[in-house]
């Protein structure tokens, strides 16, 4: 994964293509899970980071920006600023996950890990060797999404136990089936641009982040139901 050299454009295939997204996509994670466990287990570096609303207001609004950017201007930044400003984001999102070791028990946030891996493990291939057109699907998930972060944010001010745990089980069908709808979406662009090298690889790291994305808000929604609060 070389951030200026570019390979001869022989050596491109899908399946390399497709490499070079899971391999962008657990480079984040990786990324991410040694900074969330790092922070998390470090008593009073997380009670600063908690502590202190601004930094961690501060922290959520890069995260916005830097997702906004990578998902509508990877296209005309170069590689390496594209490979950058992933890794920057996956590290800044490690810092916000930190504080889950102060809400759920080390064992509990594991467990979910590994539930979660295997069900985007099966849904991506699903996505990949289906021959359905998932994009009415894909299009019906993005409206549900929406609808999701409206309840999510009605039930703030309304604090429902029943109705937050709807909101789970729909935010876990929704990012189920969006790994699948978006892991055959990266496959039709990545043939769509298998001649052009460049855009391809910064592609790549577009569809790693999305892929990122649906990977960590399922962890998030089945964490809800299988993490065990500390006491």
């Amino acid at each position: 994964m070389q951030f200026s050299a570019y390979e001869s454009a022989s050596s491109w295939s899908m399946s390399h293509f497709m490499y070079r997204v899971y391999a962008w996509m657990s480079v984040a994670m990786i990324i991410s899970g040694l900074v969330a466990y790092t922070v998390g287990n470090n008593p009073a570096l997380i009670a600063k980071f908690i502590q202190n609303p601004v930094i961690f207001f501060i922290i959520v609004i890069a995260q916005l920006v830097l997702v906004v950017i990578l998902s509508s201007q990877a296209e005309k930044l170069d590689y390496a600023p594209t490979v950058l400003l992933f890794l920057g984001y996956s590290a800044l999102t490690g810092l916000t996950l930190s504080v889950l070791f102060m809400l759920y028990t080390a064992a509990s946030i594991y467990q979910t890990f590994f539930i979660t891996a295997g069900t985007f493990a099966l849904m991506s291939l699903y996505g990949y060797y289906t021959q359905s057109d998932l994009t009415k699907l894909g299009n019906f998930m993005v409206m549900g999404l929406f609808g999701l972060i409206i309840a999510m944010v009605v039930n703030i001010f309304w604090r429902n136990t029943t109705f937050d745990l709807v909101i789970s089980i729909i935010g876990v069908l929704i990012f189920t089936l969006l790994t699948a709808v978006d892991v055959q979406h990266i496959k039709m662009i990545g043939q769509q641009l298998l001649a052009d090298q460049r855009l391809l690889q910064k592609i790549a790291v577009q569809g790693a982040l999305k892929l990122y994305l649906d990977f960590l808000n399922l962890f998030l929604f089945l964490l809800r139901f299988t993490g065990r609060q500390r006491q």
